[in-house]
């Protein structure tokens, strides 16, 4: 989602001379919204006056509600520049340092791996703290499962290592943020939510915004979140309560009120020295420069400076920018993410109209768009980024269809050599020539699909991976069993995915790299289990499964 910041602030700098657009061009962003669908609202504001404020599609499918312009959303991972601002404003009340360890502020987590990490580090997202999200991933746990404050602080007390050395390496963290909730909370001597309410919400005259743990609570004007599966629309239940990384709720007018702050800030007893504090970017350890400020990515597009963020979380999806420079701001805000229309999308298809600049055309075939059969089966096998994902290329009914990670998704033809995918959740086009295939997916830099045999152990090597197996960080059992030459990991009693052999010791599930560790006799001894933002969980080898078992 990141990588539509170039995008944004290309088409926002000429915003700053463009004209109004008229309702027609800005119905015409938002055409993949229908009055029977969920939707977004959008704001966009120059020089400090908001400039268009419109909300298309449904907040609630079944009573019928509209979304309007006061509609009121959860931004998921976009409530982190509120929780960095907090901190700016007690470290400019001389309330703490950026320097202290947050063992200083939440002694629970155990000191031996977190004695390193400071706040600094944390708001930077440099400090190698696991991602919970990451070990979600690992543990396979529903996104509808509840998960408390109460839970998060026993799982970061449970964690025996980080994923790197504090400053070595900027990793996001949504961990490190839940983090500075509760060093808000204790510096403050109140809760989040009633720091924020007093010192940021109600000085900017935001009156529709809060943090807000409980999800069950009724709050008027919320549109409800919803995700588009097998071919309908379903609402999805918040049941995460961890504050600080997320669980902001408030309207894209509130959020003009917040940008056009950004500009002049007018918070806290320096604003100047304020907001000095939460433009400037990170560093590494080696003096290198991290591209995120306080909760704000920076990016940079035509010489202008641009401070960025996205959110997505429980069939809500959020995009916020802000160019200091053209003084430049826009928040998009949508209750469900499909196919048609993202915030991020629509956001920039909006901005194209205002600057007169056509939209990009979909790809569109070319005369001899059909590869033969024997063009298709020269493409077909198992291939390898350099990151280690594992791709399949295979000819289904004629078509070619592309599996990775767990997905499954059909490439059509634009020509003999150029293959875009249908239904995947982003851009991916596959590029065939001079004997190997290159790989573009979103705006990001083409890669090289490079071919291999993946090892075929035998059904004798597979057993010895066989077992029960267990970690301490995430208090779980994992069992890998073999069945018909086929090696499984999964939870007992849960479904079980498939290990993909990558080398000896060495597979994947799904996005997931799984490495198994041998002792001096060579016996498999335990392995370690790596998810985005989670890396190296240990499980050991608790009990081994036998064939007969």
């Amino acid at each position: 989602m990141i990588i539509i910041r170039a995008q944004v602030a290309s088409l926002l700098t000429l915003l700053a001379t463009a004209a109004t657009p008229s309702d027609a061009q800005i119905d015409g962003a938002f055409a993949g919204i229908s009055g029977s669908t969920p939707g977004c609202a959008i704001a966009v504001s120059r020089n400090g006056q908001t400039a268009i404020q419109r909300a298309f599609g449904r907040a609630d499918l079944n009573f019928d509600v509209p979304l309007t312009p006061e509609s009121i959303f959860y931004i998921a991972s976009d409530s982190k520049q509120f929780t960095a601002f907090g901190i700016a404003l007690l470290l400019d009340q001389g309330k703490l340092s950026l320097d202290d360890p947050v063992v200083k502020w939440v002694p629970e987590l155990p000191a031996a791996v977190y004695g390193a990490v400071t706040i600094r580090e944390l708001v930077h997202h440099t400090s190698g703290v696991r991602d919970y999200w990451g070990l979600f991933d690992i543990e396979g746990r529903s996104d509808s499962e509840p998960f408390s404050q109460r839970d998060f602080l026993a799982l970061m007390d449970r964690q025996t290592g980080l994923n790197f050395k504090p400053g070595e390496r900027f990793e996001y963290s949504n961990s490190g943020y839940a983090l500075l909730a509760i060093v808000v909370s204790r510096a403050s001597h109140s809760t989040l939510e009633e720091f924020a309410t007093d010192r940021i919400f109600r000085p900017l005259g935001m009156m529709h915004t809060s943090f807000a743990a409980d999800h069950r609570a009724v709050l008027p004007d919320l549109a409800t979140g919803y995700a588009f599966r097998d071919g309908r629309y379903e609402r999805v239940a918040a049941t995460v309560e961890p504050l600080g990384d997320g669980g902001l709720r408030t309207t894209v007018g509130d959020l003009m009120l917040w940008l056009q702050n950004l500009g002049h800030n007018r918070l806290g007893s320096n604003p100047d020295r304020v907001a000095k504090t939460i433009f400037a970017p990170g560093t590494l350890e080696d003096g290198g420069r991290v591209p995120y400020a306080f909760g704000l990515a920076i990016g940079a597009r035509d010489g202008f400076t641009m401070y960025d963020h996205t959110g997505s979380y429980a069939g809500y999806r959020s995009f916020v920018a802000w160019l200091p420079q053209p003084k430049l701001a826009i928040a998009t805000l949508c209750n469900a993410e499909t196919p048609s229309f993202t915030p991020w999308g629509s956001g920039l298809a909006l901005l194209d109209r205002v600057l007169g600049v056509s939209p990009s055309p979909a790809p569109s075939p070319e005369p001899s768009t059909s590869p033969t059969p024997q063009q298709l089966q020269s493409l077909t096998g198992t291939f390898i980024e350099d990151d280690g994902t594992v791709w399949r290329l295979a000819v289904e009914h004629g078509r070619l269809v592309a599996s990775v990670q767990g997905l499954a998704f059909v490439l059509r033809p634009l020509s003999p050599s150029h293959f875009c995918a249908v239904g995947a959740p982003q851009r991916v086009e596959l590029f065939a020539g001079n004997g190997g295939v290159t790989l573009q997916i979103g705006n990001a830099p083409p890669g090289a699909l490079k071919r291999f045999t993946p090892p075929a152990p035998t059904v004798a090597q597979l057993e010895e991976y066989a077992g029960r197996y267990y970690s301490r960080d995430l208090d779980l059992t994992l069992n890998v069993t073999q069945q018909d030459g086929t090696l499984y990991l999964g939870r007992e009693g849960a479904a079980h995915e498939v290990l993909q052999p990558v080398a000896r010791d060495d597979f994947r599930r799904g996005g997931q790299d799984v490495r198994f560790e041998r002792n001096a006799r060579g016996r498999v001894r335990a392995f370690r289990i790596s998810a985005s933002g989670a890396d190296g969980i240990i499980f050991r080898l608790d009990v081994r499964i036998s064939p007969s078992s």
